[in-house]
């Protein structure tokens, strides 16, 4: 997969905090990817159950009255 490099200006406060989450074996930039990971993840696991829910809310709920 090509990579690209990126370039981040940060607010002291959002240094000191990446910092406090790096420890010796991980650097600032594996850190960035974790997060960026992570809210790929949660982003994509919403979506399915943003689909999910949709179908739920009709199989949940046979008597209520749906009119198009």
């Amino acid at each position: 997969m090509p990579k690209e490099k990126l370039t981040l200006y940060l607010e002291q406060e959002m240094i000191v905090w990446l910092h406090s989450k790096t420890d010796p074996e991980l650097k600032v930039s594996a850190v960035v990817r974790n997060l960026i990971r992570d809210k790929m993840s949660l982003e994509s696991r919403k979506k399915a159950n943003d689909s999910t829910n949709r179908f739920d809310e009709f199989d949940s709920n046979p008597n209520k009255n749906y009119s198009f």
